[in-house]
Parts: C-alpha cells; structure tokens; sequence
C-alpha cells in the first residue's frame, strides 16, 4: 500500500518542482531585461560622449535629458545604442 501511494504522489511532486523551478526561472530573466542602463548625450561625435542619466532598453518614449538624446554604448564602447524612459 505504501510503495503503491508513493509510486503515485512521486512523479506529481517532480512536475509540481519543475514547474515552479521554469516559473522562478523566468521571472529572473524578466527582471534582468529590465534593468536600468547607463545613459550617454553626445558631446561632439558618436566616439566622444559624456555619462549622463540612466534609461532603460526597454521600447517605449525616447531617453532624454532637456533637448538632448540619450544613447546606450555598443561593444565598440560608441553611443549609438537607443535608450528609453524608465518605466
């Protein structure tokens, strides 16, 4: 009767971890898109700019500080990434 109920509760209590293992999982990954980024304002070319504000690469209105767009570095370290608002 024992081996017969855990035979039976065993692979419930597997699906129920893995599925909430996938879930936390997610929710991580969301949580690291979303995080803020440093924000640049072009001083006289793409190569040269100077730090500014944080933004965020999530799409939405464009990163701004006054009149002035605010970029996000590439891996050729130029500001030529958009950036958005914080949400």
């Amino acid at each position: 009767m024992k081996t017969n109920f855990l035979k039976l509760i065993m692979p419930v209590a597997v699906v129920l971890l893995a599925t909430g293992s996938a879930l936390s999982t997610s929710a991580m990954n969301k949580k690291a898109d979303t995080a803020p980024v440093q924000g640049y304002v072009h001083v006289l070319t793409e190569d040269d700019c100077d730090e500014s504000i944080m933004c965020s690469n999530i799409e939405g209105d464009l990163c701004t500080t006054g009149s002035e767009q605010v970029f996000g570095k590439n891996p050729a370290n130029k500001c030529t990434v958009r950036l958005f608002k914080n949400q």
